[in-house]
């Protein structure tokens, strides 16, 4: 055997250890994405996502979250984040996480993975001030958008699904921007920061309540063009895994 040979074999060893040495640390250095907690985003907001006092998350969204994560074995945290944070963290791509009963729409495909529906909302109703004539004279959405005398009260970064969403940009009615939730929004609208705003059928009845006596002041109005109720979904980072979506998607008891 030459000593050629050898010195080449000798060479061969020691690649070999290093490379499982090398194997060895990376496996504990890591971190594993399969055994960290998924991240699910929230608002609070009654009806759709209550914390109760022990500090789970129920509500007409979550509830049904919180079930296909048991049924379909995903380890998840709840965690309270604002919205326009929860926007802003998905699109960068990089958080284990999914913002709970977001709409689905073009733009947010593009950097967003979306599971099946998760609920479906009844059409959206118009809060306005109770004697507002001019308001309740609008029996559609179109009107009343294309009404420049009247100002929108526009939640900052919030989608109101496809239909609506559509109008807004096709008819370009005056809006004041906030920040404010729905029950900020309600005192806006009562001190006549602007004119309505559009809001979900599940929650109206509640902010109203929130709202005390101010609530009595404003009045739901129904808009006969409005389409079914907009659906939602869990809205997720490209860092959840597809199939991570598929497995509580096929989990869930919803069409």
């Amino acid at each position: 055997m030459s000593h050629a040979f050898l010195h080449y074999d000798q060479r061969s060893r020691v690649a070999a250890i290093l490379t499982a040495v090398l194997v060895f640390v990376a496996c504990f250095t890591q971190p594993s994405r399969a055994q960290d907690a998924l991240q699910l985003w929230y608002l609070e907001r009654s009806p759709y996502y209550v914390t109760e006092a022990d500090g789970s998350v129920s509500g007409i969204v979550a509830s049904p979250v919180e079930a296909a994560m048991n049924a379909a074995g995903i380890d998840r945290q709840w965690k309270q984040s604002p919205g326009a944070r929860q926007l802003a963290e998905v699109e960068r791509g990089t958080a284990f996480a999914c913002g709970v009963g977001w709409f689905r729409n073009p733009k947010r495909e593009a950097f967003a993975r979306f599971s099946k529906p998760v609920y479906r909302d009844k059409p959206m109703v118009a809060l306005i001030r109770a004697d507002d004539e001019k308001t309740k004279a609008h029996p559609t959405l179109e009107s009343l958008m294309r009404d420049k005398g009247l100002a929108m009260g526009a939640k900052n970064g919030f989608s109101y699904g496809g239909f609506a969403d559509g109008m807004i940009e096709a008819l370009a009615p005056k809006q004041v921007v906030t920040s404010q939730d729905h029950k900020g929004m309600g005192r806006m609208l009562a001190k006549r920061r602007f004119d309505y705003l559009l809001i979900a059928a599940e929650e109206a009845d509640h902010v109203l309540a929130q709202l005390g006596p101010l609530g009595e002041q404003l009045t739901t109005q129904e808009l006969s063009d409005f389409p079914p109720g907009n659906t939602r979904y869990l809205m997720c980072s490209k860092a959840v895994p597809q199939d991570l979506i598929d497995r509580f998607s096929q989990a869930l008891n919803t069409p």
